[in-house]
């Protein structure tokens, strides 16, 4: 092949191969438009506000809840009352975890409304390998003096608590069967006057309201006598 036609090859693949990528560019911005549009309108439809970006201060303070870093980023941030009077903050929190080799994106959706300023609690979903362990050695009892009949969600869940006698008094069997209703849900932080339920996957906007239909829940189940104020010093 004559060298002027190897040429006039080389540039027709390179053109068809730019073509191409322009077109997923193309395509990836239209998706990712469509999508913040879309979850800005179920934010709205509950009377939200829409925040496309949370910025630096914003990810740090977030990133007293693990595992949510402060070199991540917050996008599509939703924030207001709710209409059932909850003040809730949700957003998308993704950060990169390198190897050396290879990398990962790690992905939660967060929501949370206020509470009083409680001890912190954590509830964690336990890993399959860590339940077939506790099975193995006859350790499926609870982790703290907790409710009869609370042996099924100290299986799946781990509670670790700054107060385990107020994690006792707050986490009632009702709270608890709330709690294990979200089946994407990885974890519950109760601290610092939130109480936010961290979900790791990459949610659809119509699984939003749902979501946070379960926050709701998951208040309405906790007595009256914890959400006045400080609840550690009432018998």
């Amino acid at each position: 092949m004559p060298k002027a036609q190897k040429i006039i090859l080389v540039l027709a693949v390179v053109a068809v191969v730019s073509a191409f990528l322009v077109a997923i560019s193309i395509r990836a911005a239209k998706l990712a438009r469509n999508l913040r549009e879309a979850i800005q309108g179920c934010g709205e439809s509950l009377g939200l506000s829409y925040l496309a970006k949370g910025d630096k201060e914003f990810v740090k303070a977030w990133a007293a809840i693990r595992p949510l870093s402060k070199t991540g980023r917050a996008t599509n941030v939703l924030f207001g009352v709710l209409p059932s009077g909850l003040n809730l903050t949700a957003f998308l929190h993704q950060y990169t975890v390198s190897t050396g080799k290879s990398a990962h994106v790690v992905t939660h959706w967060v929501f949370a409304v206020d509470t009083p300023t409680w001890p912190r609690i954590e509830v964690r979903r336990r890993g399959a390998v860590a339940k077939w362990f506790r099975g193995l050695v006859g350790a499926d009892k609870p982790d703290i003096d907790a409710p009869e009949g609370a042996l099924g969600f100290e299986r799946d869940w781990v509670v670790d608590a700054e107060d385990p006698v107020f994690a006792n008094r707050l986490l009632t069997a009702s709270v608890r069967e709330a709690l294990a209703a979200g089946e994407s849900v990885a974890g519950w932080w109760f601290m610092g006057g939130k109480m936010a339920a961290l979900h790791a996957v990459a949610m659809k906007p119509e699984a939003l309201a749902p979501n946070i239909g379960l926050v709701e829940r998951v208040w309405g189940a906790i007595g009256d006598e914890f959400k006045g104020g400080d609840a550690t010093e009432r018998d």
